[in-house]
C-alpha cells in the first residue's frame, strides 16, 4: 500500500536526519535534546501533502523509530492489515516459529527471531522428529521466490497467539493448568457426608531428627470438619488407613451414616481402589497437586493460615501476602550462617495438632451462623445416608486376627472373648477352620465387637463377652442383663442339641441269615444292647487337655 511505502520513506529520512543532527551537535559540544520535537513538527507540517500516518507526538514518533530500527518494516504495518500479516507470514513460517520457541532449552523470543533468520540464510535445515518431514529455505519462499522475512514483532505476535499451547509444551502441567486451562465453578454441598475430600501434608514443625511429621486429613466438605486424621514420620499406606479409621470412628461415635462420595489422589490410595469403590457409591480421583481441583486444598489453606500459623512459623517464602511469609531468623554456627529453627519431638507436634484440630472443629462455621463446624456435621447429615457398614469397613481398613471357635460359642481376639450372636450361626461355619476376625478400636483403644469371615464370606458380628458377678447379693442390673444374655445363648444351644438328639432313631438289629437246610426255621435274632457304654464315645484327654478344658470353662 502507498501509505506504508510513504511511511517507510519518511521514517528512513527521520532516522538519518536524527543521527546526522545528533552527531553534529556532539562534535560542536552542544546539547542533543529537542531534536525529536523539531522532527515531529516537520513531519506534521508535511502530513497534508504526503498523506503519511506516522505518530503526531514526538514521544510516540521516537518510540516508533526505535522499534522500526529493531523490527524493520513489520513495525510500519498495521496488525489489522492482511489478517495479522497473514499474507506475509505463511502457515509453515508460523509453524516453524512456534516450534523453535518450544525447544527444550526454552529460547527467548529474540533467540527465535535470530534462529529463523539463520534458517532462511541457509545456515541449517530443520526436520520434524515425529514425521521425519524436512524443512529448508525452499519451504518458506514467497511468490517472488524469495525467503519470507519476519520481524521480531511478528515472532512475538505469533507466540502470543499460541501462548497457551507453547506454555503447555515449555512448562509443567501445573503451570499450564494454573495459567491457561479453564476450571470448573462449583458450590459446596448442602448436607454433611455428601462428599469427603482427602489430602496428605508435610507439617511445618521440624523434629529433633531434622525430619517433618507427615499427616493425612479427611474433610467433610459441607461442614468443613476434619472428620479423621493420622500422623506418622512416613508417608505410606498405614498413614492413609489410620486416617480412614479415624474418620469412621468419628462417624460411628456420633451415630451418623455412610458418606456418599470420596475425593482422593492416586498417590498412596491407588492400591485401595477396590475397597473404596465397594464402600462409596462415588469415588473421584483428582489430579495430583492440582490445588484448585481438590476441595481439601482449600481447607488446608484455611487451617494453615488461621490456626497452624498461630503455633508455628508456617507459610511460603514467596507468598503474595507479606503476612503469609514465614519470619525466619538467622544465626552463626560452625557451618556458617544458618536458619534459627525451633525443633520439636514427635509427641509434642502430635499433641499440638490434636488441640488445633479440636479448636478448628468446634469454632463457628463460616457460612452457617450460630453453629460450629462439628454441630453442622452432626445436625445436617444427608437424610438419604445408609447405615454404616461396619463389617465391610473393618475388612477394608481394619485389623485382622486369625482365630477359631471355642466351646461352640466364642473366639479370642486381642486377649478378649467375642461370642456368636446366636448358636444358629454355627451352621455357617465350616469345620471351624480359617476364621478371620476383623476389628476396629474406638478412641479409648477398646474393641467392642469383631466381624468374622470365613473364605472371604461374612458370617456374623460378634460382641465382646462381658462377665457378671456370680454372687447374687452383689449383682447389679447390668450383671442381670449379662447373665440373661448368656442364659439365652446356652438355652438356645441346649435346645438345638436336644432337637438334634430327638431326631435320632433308637435302633435295633435283625440278623438276616439264610440256611441250606430245608424246612428249618430259626427265630428272629434281636440284639439288644446290654452295655450302653460299649457304643458311647469317650474322648481321651491328657492332663494338660483337662487343665485347658477347665480354664475354658
Amino acid at each position: 500500500r502507498l501509505e506504508y511505502y510513504t511511511n517507510a520513506i519518511i521514517m528512513n529520512a527521520v532516522i538519518d536526519f536524527h543521527k546526522d543532527t545528533k552527531s553534529k551537535r556532539r562534535a560542536m559540544g552542544h546539547a542533543t535534546g529537542g531534536i525529536w520535537e523539531g522532527l515531529s513538527n516537520i513531519i506534521n507540517s508535511i502530513r497534508p501533502e504526503y498523506k503519511h500516518t506516522l505518530p503526531k507526538t514526538h514521544g510516540s514518533l521516537r518510540n516508533k523509530a526505535t522499534n522500526y530500527q529493531k523490527n524493520g518494516y513489520d513495525e510500519l504495518i498495521s496488525g489489522k492489515y492482511g489478517n495479522s500479516n497473514g499474507q506475509k507470514v505463511s502457515s509453515i513460517v508460523e509453524k516453524i516459529i512456534i516450534s523453535l520457541y518450544v525447544l527444550e532449552h526454552k529460547p527467548y523470543e529474540e533467540d527465535v527471531w535470530r534462529m529463523y533468520n539463520r534458517f532462511i540464510n541457509g545456515d541449517f535445515i530443520l526436520f520434524d522428529k515425529k514425521t521425519g518431514e524436512v524443512y529448508d529455505i525452499n519451504s518458506v519462499l514467497d511468490k517472488n521466490n524469495e525467503p519470507i522475512q519476519v520481524g521480531l514483532t511478528t515472532v512475538r505476535n505469533y507466540i502470543k497467539k499460541h501462548r497457551a499451547s507453547v506454555d503447555k509444551k515449555r512448562n509443567d502441567f501445573l503451570y499450564y493448568n494454573n495459567q491457561h486451562r479453564p476450571h470448573h465453578h462449583r458450590k459446596s454441598p448442602m448436607f454433611s457426608l455428601s462428599k469427603l475430600t482427602l489430602d496428605d501434608r508435610n507439617l511445618p514443625p521440624v523434629l529433633t531428627s531434622g525430619k517433618h511429621v507427615m499427616a493425612y486429613f479427611v474433610w467433610d466438605v459441607a461442614s468443613e470438619t476434619i472428620l479423621g486424621y493420622a500422623f506418622s514420620t512416613n508417608k505410606d499406606k498405614p498413614l492413609f488407613i489410620e486416617a480412614m479409621q479415624s474418620a469412621f470412628r468419628t462417624i460411628h461415635a456420633n451415630g451418623l451414616g455412610m458418606p456418599f462420595e470420596v475425593e482422593v489422589e492416586h498417590h498412596l490410595v491407588s492400591s485401595f481402589k477396590t475397597e473404596l469403590e465397594i464402600l462409596f457409591p462415588f469415588v473421584r480421583w483428582s489430579a495430583g497437586g492440582n490445588a484448585q481441583e481438590k476441595r481439601a486444598e482449600h481447607f488446608n489453606r484455611i487451617f494453615k493460615y488461621q490456626y497452624e500459623k498461630l503455633e508455628f512459623p508456617t507459610g511460603r517464602f514467596y507468598a503474595k501476602h507479606e503476612a503469609n511469609r514465614p519470619n525466619v531468623q538467622k544465626e552463626w554456627n560452625e557451618e556458617g550462617m544458618q536458619d534459627k529453627i525451633k525443633k520439636y519431638t514427635y509427641e509434642e507436634v502430635v499433641g499440638i495438632y490434636h488441640k488445633l484440630i479440636n479448636r478448628y472443629n468446634n469454632d463457628p462455621h463460616p457460612k452457617i451462623e450460630g453453629k460450629t463446624r462439628m454441630e453442622v456435621l452432626i445436625e445436617n447429615v444427608n437424610p438419604t445416608c445408609a447405615s454404616l457398614p461396619l463389617p465391610i469397613i473393618a475388612k477394608s481398613f481394619g485389623y485382622k486376627t486369625e482365630t477359631s471357635l471355642r466351646r461352640s460359642q466364642y473366639m479370642q481376639v486381642q486377649y478378649f472373648k467375642y461370642t456368636l450372636p446366636s448358636p444358629k450361626y454355627l451352621d455357617k461355619i465350616n469345620n471351624n477352620q480359617g476364621i478371620d476376625a476383623y476389628w476396629l478400636h474406638d478412641d479409648e483403644m477398646n474393641i467392642p465387637e469383631v466381624y468374622i469371615y470365613q473364605n472371604g464370606n461374612y458370617i456374623a458380628t460378634c460382641p465382646k463377652i462381658e462377665r457378671y458377678n456370680e454372687a447374687t447379693v452383689e449383682q447389679t442390673d447390668k450383671d442381670e442383663a449379662i447373665k440373661l444374655a448368656q442364659n439365652k445363648y446356652v438355652n438356645e444351644f441346649d435346645k438345638r442339641i436336644n432337637d438334634d438328639v430327638n431326631e435320632m432313631m433308637t435302633l435295633g438289629f435283625i440278623e438276616n441269615t439264610t440256611d441250606d437246610i430245608e424246612d428249618e426255621q430259626e427265630d428272629d435274632f434281636v440284639y439288644e444292647l446290654q452295655n450302653k457304654e460299649e457304643f458311647e464315645y469317650v474322648p481321651e484327654y491328657s492332663g494338660a487337655d483337662y487343665a485347658k478344658k477347665g480354664n475354658d470353662y
